[in-house]
């Protein structure tokens, strides 16, 4: 069979299905999987959501085909709160956002520990901020790791709104140039 032929069979059974709306039909070739790299290959395998469009199949067995096994390959999660205070590396969006709970938990009950303990003195004030400087190097180091697995260097934390966007983006599939995906997919 020539490719053409696979091709023209290939679009048929996508029109018949009902879930179409993952890639355009124009855009879908057999061809083009081929050539695309193990780390495309691996990205549209995980972007598509394993199994639910043609797409992931295809780049599936295409790895397969090259002797790579997706399942086998994913790499190993790290752990979270490794290295906390470290300013290497990349962290997930759950452990930037229990780092950024942990800091105001911190903050607040230092703060109601210092107005107890000293309720008429003004010298809490000044206290609580040298409490808080581990917890000011805390975010900061969890801010930049956030930033290298979005793929940036750590000055973007200081762009204002930008912890919002640390927060619900995805990070790099794979490696990147921080070091390896903390959830594991995609580190071969």
């Amino acid at each position: 069979m020539d490719n053409s032929y696979q091709t023209e069979n290939f679009l048929k059974t996508i029109k018949s299905m009902e879930d179409t709306d993952l890639m355009s039909l124009k855009d879908i070739d057999v061809a083009a999987i081929k050539r695309k790299s193990n780390d495309e290959l691996v990205e549209i395998y995980y972007k598509q959501g394993n199994y639910k469009s043609d797409w992931d199949i295809l780049a599936k067995n295409e790895l397969e085909n090259r002797g790579i096994d997706v399942e086998q390959q994913t790499g190993e999660k790290q752990s979270m709160f490794k290295g906390c205070f470290s300013f290497s590396g990349r962290i997930r969006r759950l452990e930037y956002g229990l780092s950024f709970i942990l800091y105001f938990m911190y903050a607040f009950v230092m703060g109601l520990f210092l107005r107890f303990a000293f309720p008429y003195s003004d010298i809490s004030d000044e206290v609580i901020y040298l409490l808080l400087i581990p917890a000011y190097w805390l975010m900061l180091s969890q801010g930049t790791r956030r930033c290298h697995d979005l793929g940036h260097s750590g000055w973007w934390q200081l762009i204002p709104f930008y912890g919002i966007v640390m927060l619900f983006s995805e990070g790099d599939l794979g490696k990147n140039e921080y070091g390896d995906n903390p959830k594991g997919k995609g580190n071969f």
